[in-house]
């Protein structure tokens, strides 16, 4: 596939905000909400929000499905997700894997940044850590490996609900077909996470600086999370654009290719 489609899917995701801005919204805010509720449970939060996953982003996913069709976003394909047992047990195996593999991946920072972190002092009221500590003390050997161990497991599990619900495939088999299918088309999906990254975090950067210069600071806490709602919204609808480009579009042309 051409790379420039890369642009292509962050326009869609773009349209997808355009033709139904209030609900897709809500559809992605909901779900960061329920991750963020699941998160702060004692114990076992990081769990709940890892089992959480893959149901959001099936219902992001199907609401950017929707809304590129000019239907309205709705919370039922959500609802049957959860109801039907297939795809509850595939989601949750999903879930399950994609828990194991960040909880690894959790530990492996941990370990490589110890001596960093170690480094780390209080402030002088004992209520927080101090900045000047923790500049001079940046893990950045273990921010550098665990995003690198951490890129393979996206590539895995980054479309595996959407080919569970969808494409009606089992756990094991979503995880084989969302990494080859990232792997074949990596340009594509890079050029467009670039794009979103560049123009979305550039933006948001931009504003605070100029913001801040006029000494608008209560205006940007005031409008950052709407911003905020916003980029999370178009980065759920770039994973539709990029599944509808990787895994729906490529098969369709190989056929094709194979029938001449």
């Amino acid at each position: 596939m051409n790379n420039a489609a890369g642009i292509l899917c962050f326009k869609r995701a773009i349209l997808a905000l355009r033709l139904q801005p209030l609900t897709l919204v809500g559809t992605s805010v909901f779900a960061a909400l329920l991750t963020i509720t699941f998160s702060g449970i004692p114990l076992a939060g990081t769990v709940l929000a890892s089992l959480w996953m893959p149901f959001g982003a099936v219902l992001t996913g199907i609401a950017t499905r929707d809304a590129l069709a000019g239907r309205s976003p709705s919370y039922a394909p959500l609802l049957s997700a959860v109801k039907d047992h297939r795809d509850r047990k595939e989601l949750l195996t999903a879930g399950i894997v994609y828990t194991i593999l960040t909880e690894l991946l959790t530990f492996v920072f941990t370990w490589l940044a110890r001596e960093d972190i170690a480094n780390w002092k209080l402030t002088e009221d004992g209520l927080g850590l101090d900045t000047a500590s923790i500049a001079g003390n940046i893990p950045w050997e273990a921010i550098l490996v665990t995003g690198a161990l951490y890129v393979p497991v996206l590539m895995m599990t980054a479309f595996s609900p959407l080919l569970i619900v969808l494409g009606r495939q089992s756990a094991g088999k979503s995880f084989f077909y969302s990494f080859f299918g990232t792997l074949r088309n990596f340009g594509t999906v890079l050029l467009a996470v670039l794009v979103f990254v560049v123009l979305f975090g550039g933006s948001f950067a931009l504003l605070e600086v100029a913001l801040l210069s006029v000494g608008l600071e209560g205006f940007f806490l005031f409008v950052s999370p709407l911003l905020m709602a916003v980029i999370l919204t178009v980065a759920n609808a770039l994973v539709w654009t990029l599944y509808e480009a990787v895994l729906l579009r490529e098969p369709q042309k190989d056929a094709e290719r194979r029938s001449r």
